[in-house]
């Protein structure tokens, strides 16, 4: 099956990457012949990093049903996943900060604290967790 791309005759102008902020896409799908796809539409943009970072709080759901209906889950357990929702954190701060804006970043944020609050009801380790957070943000 051939795909044709048609484009209307307007002045074209290419673009370098290091002009404009772009992001990149690697398609999985295996039908397509793209190394990979440059994207530097911001609303485009925008779009994928949400649908990106949505997939990884189902991620963040999933493992958090197991643990908590888990009968043999341990302090360790609710340990790595607290550490997992403050990496997505960190992720969506530092890389995503600038693509997403303010209000989306703060929506993420809200629901990334709502999975450490239902997580904590069910775990002592979240009290200690809180504490070793407040141990290494004084540092030295």
């Amino acid at each position: 099956m051939n795909y044709i791309i048609s484009c209307i005759p307007i002045k074209a102008k290419v673009i370098s990457e290091k002009e404009k902020e772009s992001y990149e896409i690697k398609p999985s799908n295996n039908s397509f012949h793209v190394k990979k796809i440059i994207v530097f539409d911001e609303d485009i943009i925008g779009g994928l990093v949400s649908q990106k970072i949505n997939k990884e709080y189902r991620r963040l759901i999933k493992i958090l049903y197991t643990i908590i209906n888990s009968d043999d889950a341990t302090d360790s357990d609710f340990y790595i996943a607290f550490e997992e929702i403050d990496r997505v954190e960190q992720v969506i701060m530092e890389k995503y900060g600038k693509i997403l804006g303010k209000k989306n970043i703060q929506k993420f944020l809200k629901k990334l604290n709502y999975l450490k609050l239902e997580l904590g009801k069910y775990s002592n380790t979240y009290k200690r967790f809180e504490e070793l957070e407040e141990r290494v943000g004084k540092g030295r």
